[in-house]
């Protein structure tokens, strides 16, 4: 079976970003807990209303959205500082094992991420190497849910040449990932760590709360 996955939030905790903005913001002297709201927004508002750029300059961008909201000099400067917390992500502490069981089992495992090649190298490192081949961002030149991202890689896969129950894609992100994907109606996995609630628009995925889980839900397509 092919199995396509989100990264970030899915496989690798992405939280130390925020928190290290939000040290930052503390040692600038302005509010953590502003700074830590308000940099997903600017994040979301360079990936979605702006003309593409690398996941780094989308980072260094946001920040200095945030000196320009909290009327400081203190985010931008600190940009390498917010890379390099991205390139030190960890693995959430099931992940590496499941992968290696999917890949023991048969499957073919794809990625499918909103990152760079110099990013994600570090964070292949972190998981093991274990995938076929990375959809990145850098290469589709447009941000996931894009659904041009999702037909970008249905095409390089031939997703459409196969059984549906040939492939699956696994995913934290339910704007992201699950929503674009039942566009395209592909089997999902919605990897809920934050026990969010759904809606009808993706209701055709499984809900399960770690990779354990979504190792547990394949035999649905067996």
């Amino acid at each position: 079976m092919i199995l396509t996955f989100d990264c970030y939030g899915t496989l690798i905790d992405t939280s130390p970003l925020l928190e290290e903005i939000g040290m930052i913001a503390k040692e600038g002297g302005v509010s953590p807990e502003k700074a830590m709201s308000l940099f997903p927004v600017y994040e979301a508002r360079v990936m979605y209303a702006e003309p593409y750029c690398d996941y780094d300059e989308v980072v260094l961008h946001a920040l200095e959205y945030l000196d320009f909201d909290m009327c400081c000099s203190v985010f931008r400067k600190e940009a390498e500082r917010a890379v390099e917390c991205i390139k030190n992500y960890k693995a959430f502490p099931e992940v590496k094992e499941i992968l290696s069981k999917m890949k023991a089992d048969g499957h073919k495992l794809y990625l499918m991420s909103n990152s760079k090649k110099e990013l994600m190298a570090c964070h292949l490192k972190e998981l093991g190497e274990p995938f076929e081949y990375e959809f990145l961002a850098d290469e589709t030149h447009c941000y996931k849910p894009n659904l041009e991202f999702f037909r970008y890689a249905e095409d390089r896969l031939s997703l459409k040449d196969k059984e549906k129950r040939e492939h699956c894609h696994i995913a934290e992100g339910y704007f992201w990932d699950i929503i674009p994907a039942t566009y395209f109606r592909w089997n999902t996995i919605w990897v809920n760590r934050s026990h969010q609630q759904g809606d009808e628009r993706g209701k055709n995925y499984i809900e399960v709360h770690d990779l354990t889980g979504a190792y547990e839900a394949l035999k649905n397509f067996v």
